[in-house]
């Protein structure tokens, strides 16, 4: 049913034009796809030359879908899949890209980075963005370690000499109200530059506490703000300062049964509802000097982070168990790099990466029953430098691209175990020390066999950085793993660039798997697996008429264990956890009678494994989105609704004891949206 919807819908796309008075007075100009400009490879490129797997969502294309978190990305990419574990920024959440998937620790396995400066925690608000860039395949030789899987590149609005802004206010079910608020322009003509960004967000939440029948049990508010200056004394010279803010409290208590998940049921029954407190803050400062055929770019950033949580983990109205953990980090990063400016044969870019990150650590487990606890603390301090090199040689129509990272980091790891001795956890304390480093090269082709057809194929590695457990087995460490990635594909534009296409087939080779080996709540990492990923890749952007967008994507991933043991059980031939087996985003844009618009989209995902035996999954599921709007110079009115039809999943599912447990996805959600420009 809800297919046949959202295909009436996609259909209403291509004929609605065709007969609706005045129509052609709208968007005349706009007969053809625009091609997106993208500085994934750090230069400025356009996006369908580049011998790589990657999406590019324009400032139009985030608004008319309602991207407004990072997680909403994870709908939209093809193979692409997030497995939300708590509200927004409570946890560095479970991601899989190509079937490559991280654990609750470990790190992950892409990159989140912010105007070229990466953040340790992708789940946040997105606000006053100019486009996203999404790079799926290891990343290793531009962008360094636990880029294995990929790279999702937020690039923010830059101010102007005009001054300009726009507000938008959100209301809908549930009680969740937002705002964001945008703009600024010139101090200087021409020189100094300032804007500001600012959102909040507030909400009940859904979920209904049947201790007390609170249907606030999950209420939090998130506050997020930027200030962007820029500075242009020269026509050579650029300074680019940035201050980023976050400020998200929420309540934690969102598990209930599996089975009361897949029923669609809302209701959990806790005595404590639980606590997020994240504070986050990063200041970066970017200076581009243009010489006659080369740039030098500075980015140096300062990063500060320190998130709370608190959670009764024995989900009941028992006081059992409560959870508490803390998680601080401090961040300094600098890069240097150079790239060629001119328009010869050779393009290249070679820079180096320093950083110095500590990360302080802590686990506190009560058991109020008894009165006992016990506490955890990790502290981390890892310094590391890294040396690159990329270049582009064009011969004729074939264009050949070679790279090379070198990486290093030190590790020193001090760890302390206090109380617990009644409840299993032996007081004790020491310190750890280890050394990775990793030599990451990267071989690619593009060929231009037509104008508008271009096949290409390449190779690259990527590694995630190894690390030290705290939970079970303290101190001790365990290695980084290493993605290999073959690719081919094609990028194509057909019908005069109405139409683009592009595909692509992979094939990736996993070893030395960081593996979590759980007993919830405690868990250790351990070097367990050797596995292989293969799979496709589709995407599609149609215009058949000016202001109808038509655009769909399909995903197939086959992800299994080669080798992997634990204990005396095999699971060697299993499929990978939390990856789906398939995922696909289909839907349409449609602008008529010169000021409404329609949105509808159905984002899908495949068959889900929740353990390495594969003894309990998820089956695949759709959720249907849709909007409406009328749209004018100055103002913008939206209707829209998120899972229409109101489907039952679940984000995250884990085993505690004989019970399994679960976290809602989001249910139908209807609002309403005012935008105004000034």
């Amino acid at each position: 049913m809800k297919c046949k919807v959202l295909c009436l819908i996609v259909a209403a796309g291509f004929f609605l034009p065709a007969w609706v008075p005045g129509y052609a007075k709208e968007n005349t100009e706009r007969t053809t796809l625009e091609n997106i400009t993208v500085t994934a490879n750090k230069t400025e490129e356009n996006a369908q030359k580049i011998p790589m797997s990657i999406t590019a969502l324009d400032e139009f294309d985030i608004q008319d879908r309602s991207i407004t978190q990072t997680s909403d990305l994870f709908d939209r990419v093809p193979n692409m899949y997030l497995t939300r574990t708590g509200p927004l920024g409570a946890t560095d959440n479970i991601a899989s890209v190509r079937g490559i998937t991280s654990f609750m620790t470990g790190g992950s396995v892409y990159g989140f980075f912010v105007d070229d400066v990466f953040y340790p925690s992708a789940d946040i608000n997105l606000m006053d963005v100019a486009r996203i860039e999404v790079l799926r395949g290891p990343q290793g030789t531009l962008y360094g370690k636990n880029t294995e899987a990929g790279v999702i590149n937020v690039i923010t609005k830059e101010p102007e000499n005009d001054w300009a802004g726009n507000i938008s206010l959100s209301y809908s079910n549930y009680n969740t109200f937002d705002t964001t608020l945008a703009g600024g322009g010139a101090l200087v003509k021409d020189k100094l530059f300032v804007r500001l960004a600012g959102k909040f967000n507030s909400s009940d939440g859904y979920f209904t506490n049947t201790v007390d029948n609170d249907d606030n049990v999950n209420e939090g508010k998130t506050y997020d703000g930027r200030i962007s200056l820029f500075y242009q004394p020269s026509d050579r010279l650029t300074a680019d300062l940035k201050v980023n803010l976050q400020k998200y409290n929420t309540n934690y208590a969102e598990f209930t049964s599996y089975d009361k998940v897949m029923d669609g049921n809302f209701d959990i029954s806790v005595n404590d509802p639980g606590d997020v407190d994240k504070d986050f803050k990063n200041v970066s400062l970017k200076i581009a000097y243009d010489m006659d055929e080369i740039r030098l770019t500075s980015i140096t950033g300062v990063l500060s982070s320190d998130r709370k949580n608190r959670n009764d983990v024995d989900f009941t109205p028992r006081d059992d168990y409560r959870l508490n953990t803390k998680t601080d980090r401090q961040a300094y990063t600098q890069e240097f790099r150079l790239n060629s400016t001119n328009s010869s044969q050779l393009k290249w870019t070679v820079g180096t990466y320093l950083f110095n990150t500590t990360d302080d650590s802590g686990i506190i487990y009560d058991v109020p029953a008894y009165g006992v606890s016990s506490e955890q603390y990790g502290d981390m301090d890892s310094k590391g430098a890294a040396v690159y090199g990329q270049a582009d040689y064009t011969m004729g129509d074939l264009v050949v691209t070679a790279g090379l990272r070198y990486e290093y980091e030190r590790k020193n790891y001090d760890y302390l175990w206090k109380n617990g001795d009644l409840i299993g956890y032996t007081p004790s304390a020491g310190s750890s020390e280890k050394n990775f480093e990793a030599l990451l090269p990267k071989f690619a082709l593009i060929y231009e066999l037509t104008e508008n057809f271009r096949p290409y194929a390449s190779v690259a590695k990527g590694f995630k950085s190894g690390g030290f457990n705290l939970s079970s087995d303290p101190g001790t460490a365990y290695d980084s793993e290493y993605t290999w990635n073959y690719e081919l594909g094609f990028k194509s534009e057909l019908a005069h660039n109405r139409i683009q296409l592009n595909a692509a087939l992979f094939y990736i080779s996993w070893e030395d798997l960081q593996v979590e080996q759980p007993s919830y709540p405690d868990y250790v990492i351990d070097n367990a697996a050797e596995a292989t990923s293969k799979g496709v890749e589709v995407e599609l952007r149609v215009r058949p008429l000016p202001g109808v967008d038509l655009y769909g994507s399909l995903g197939y991933v086959d992800a299994a264990f080669d080798e992997y043991t634990n204990g005396t059980a095999d699971y060697s031939g299993k499929n990978i956890p939390n990856s789906p087996s398939h995922t696909y985003s289909i839907g349409s844009t449609c602008r008529f009678l010169d000021h409404w618009m329609v949105n509808a989209e159905l984002n899908g995902a495949g068959t889900i494994y929740y353990t390495a035996d594969n003894n309990k999954s998820q089956g695949s599921y759709q959720v249907v989105n849709v909007k409406a709007g009328y749209e004018t110079d100055r103002f913008d009115l939206y209707l829209w609704a998120r899972n229409l039809f109101d489907e039952a999943y679940a984000t995250r599912a884990f085993q505690m004891g004989s019970d399994w447990w679960a976290r809602n996805g989001d249910p139908l959600t209807v609002g309403l949206t005012f935008r105004y420009r000034f």
